[in-house]
């Protein structure tokens, strides 16, 4: 499989399993790196030097079968205006808590006090699914919900459910 790295840096080293595959210099305008890798379960880390210095590492490993959602939000706390709103984004996790990058679970999502669902997407081109609906398909393992205040001050529940997945709820405070 083929990797790519971005990075500010000009030098990356790669890892397999821990293994070095090597370290590769950017050349002029190159806005990447890329090294052909055999698949191998496990994790691939890529390291950005300043000259010796490590800059960033960044570790991927292989997922391992979806179990459940996970929900982030981009605000906990919003406006009670009627107006504000929380962008959610919605993840499919393994057991060891890896996003699992192929998952396409459908998703249902439901809220509880004052707020409501404003909209949903998952970023595929190809889906016919409302942007204005309560259910959205994973799409690469995530997905979105965007939550809005209805006017009311209190406790906005987001709950997102699916039929072989581990649900999940989130708290967003209106006021």
């Amino acid at each position: 499989m083929d990797i790519w790295t971005y990075s500010s840096s000009d030098d990356v080293e790669l890892f397999l399993n821990g293994k070095s595959l090597v370290k590769k210099t950017k050349e002029a305008d190159d806005l990447h790196l890329m090294w052909r890798v055999p698949f191998e379960k496990g994790s691939i880390t890529a390291r950005s030097y300043d000259g010796e210095r490590i800059i960033l590492e960044k570790e991927i490993a292989t997922a391992e079968s979806p179990a459940k959602i996970v929900l982030t939000p981009n605000r906990s706390s919003i406006n009670a205006d009627g107006r504000d709103l929380s962008f959610v984004t919605v993840s499919v996790h393994d057991p060891g808590n890896t996003l699992h990058p192929i998952a396409n679970d459908l998703i249902y999502f439901e809220v509880e006090g004052p707020g409501r669902i404003v909209g949903v997407d998952n970023g595929d081109p190809t889906s016919h699914l409302s942007l204005k609906g309560s259910e959205m398909k994973a799409f690469h393992g995530l997905c979105l919900v965007v939550v809005q205040s209805t006017g009311g001050i209190g406790e906005i529940t987001l709950k997102a459910t699916s039929d072989k997945l581990a649900g999940a709820s989130v708290v967003l405070k209106a006021e």
